[in-house]
């Protein structure tokens, strides 16, 4: 059972004989500007580069990231921090956007009347509320994976994937794996996702797969007032 997160570089270091594994992180910390623009923040950068010096030894690892400048300048900066050359990250449209939210207008009214995209999440996610805004968790978890990550993992022909993504996109995803295990109710406990903090698949050569909550800094959540 997933009830914690664990360093990304104990799962990669893990992998026996014929296993490949997908990560789906967070990016790194960024500045104020919240846009598709908004870049890291030095701390950030730091960050990106101090994770990628921690899985040194894997070269065989496809990147890919959001269309947002801050999941690129974070996939860059974690294959520098690895030692590799190739720094270039696809662009997958899916690791952004709004995949779990179903009804647009009724999210953004709750939004806007329930205190912003972290509470109402939150409140879906942990209480069962605004379930008219939102897909269920279940199925669209597993179309999710089955259908997108896995599948742009397995394209790319490596053993190692690192996919850069968004709060909205990973929480959802950990919730349901950890069968809301994780404190990750901003609504009730402050708690959030932190940067670089995200899950893991391992893909067995058996066709089977092992899921971990993972992190790429000290932890996996972040208590934001």
């Amino acid at each position: 059972a997933v009830t914690a997160f664990v360093p990304l570089k104990s799962v990669f270091e893990d992998l026996a004989e014929g296993e490949k594994v997908v990560a789906v992180l967070r990016h790194a910390e960024r500045g104020d500007d919240h846009s598709s623009t908004g870049p890291l923040n030095d701390n950030g950068v730091e960050q990106a580069l101090s994770l990628g010096e921690s899985l040194r030894g894997g070269s065989d690892v496809y990147f890919a990231a959001s269309p947002a400048t801050r999941t690129h300048q974070t996939c860059s900066n974690i294959a520098k921090g690895m030692g590799l050359s190739d720094t270039l990250a696809d662009t997958l449209e899916f690791l952004g956007g709004t995949w779990f939210v179903k009804d647009t207008s009724k999210y953004s009214e709750y939004k806007n009347d329930h205190g912003g995209s972290w509470k109402v999440t939150s409140r879906w996610l942990y209480e069962g509320r605004y379930v008219d805004a939102f897909y269920e968790l279940a199925p669209r978890t597993a179309e999710y994976l089955d259908d997108n990550i896995i599948p742009a993992f397995e394209r790319s022909g490596k053993s190692m994937g690192i996919l850069i993504s968004h709060d909205l996109l990973i929480i959802p995803v950990v919730a349901y794996y950890s069968d809301n295990s994780i404190d990750m109710n901003y609504y009730t406990s402050r708690k959030w996702l932190n940067y670089l903090a995200g899950f893991a698949v391992v893909l067995k050569p058996d066709g089977t797969r092992r899921f971990y909550a993972v992190k790429g800094l000290d932890a996996g959540t972040m208590k934001k007032e």
